[in-house]
Order: structure tokens, then C-alpha cells, then sequence
């Protein structure tokens, strides 16, 4: 099970490129320039799962589903490590809700509303 220990909050790591030549740009002390630097990225475990801003209300976006617990670990290590009150939590749709929307939608082209074929108008 994950714990406090296995969360990070990085810079985002996309890396900043000199224009025109494309080359990775780094600081004096070696360190990368972030493409992003208001962004920073949350790993769990050495695995990306989401992103958040740096602004007081920047809201957290994980891009892998989480159980509440770990939801809530997440929001206290972006509160304490960034010093914001984050907006709230979004993360992806699990893959039922997806299947049952997917169903919910096929379901209108699987009965015919009106079937006339006997080819009668009224």
C-alpha cells in the first residue's frame, strides 16, 4: 500500500528548448529548465500520476484513478509541500462508468422507435 513516503511532488518534466536549435536548455547548476514552471508533476510510488499548478487554487489533475485514501494523501502533500489550498481533485472516469455511458448510448439505436415494415402509412 502507498504512504506518504512514496509521494513526490517535481517541477513538470517537460524541459524548456532553445529556439532554433531545439537543444535542452539547463540551469548553471546543471538542472534542468522546466517547460513549465508553474506546473509541477505528483508521482506515487516512482509512477506519474497527476500534475498541479503552483497557484493557490490550482486544482490537481491525476491521470490514473485513485482510491479516496490516496486522493486524500495526495491533497495533503500539495498542501503542505506547495503551501496552496488546491480547487479540488479531478482523475478519469473508472471503466464502468465509461462502459455503462457507452451502453446508455448504444441503447437508443437498439430498438426502433416506429418499425413500419410492412410498409403501411398509417
Amino acid at each position: 500500500m502507498p504512504a506518504l513516503a512514496d509521494l513526490e511532488i517535481r517541477p513538470h518534466p517537460a524541459q524548456a528548448r532553445a529556439p532554433g536549435t531545439r537543444k535542452p536548455l539547463f540551469y548553471s547548476d546543471g538542472t534542468p529548465v522546466p517547460l513549465f514552471p508553474d506546473q509541477r508533476s505528483i508521482w506515487l510510488g516512482g509512477a506519474l500520476v497527476g500534475y498541479t499548478g503552483t497557484a493557490p487554487e490550482a486544482p490537481i489533475t491525476l491521470i490514473r484513478r485513485q482510491p479516496a485514501h490516496i486522493r486524500g494523501l495526495i491533497l495533503d502533500a500539495v498542501r503542505r509541500e506547495l503551501g496552496t489550498q488546491p480547487k479540488g481533485i479531478s482523475q478519469p472516469p473508472s471503466h464502468e462508468d465509461v462502459l455503462a455511458a457507452e451502453r446508455e448510448r448504444l441503447s437508443q439505436y437498439d430498438s426502433p422507435e416506429d418499425d413500419d415494415s410492412d410498409g403501411d402509412d398509417e
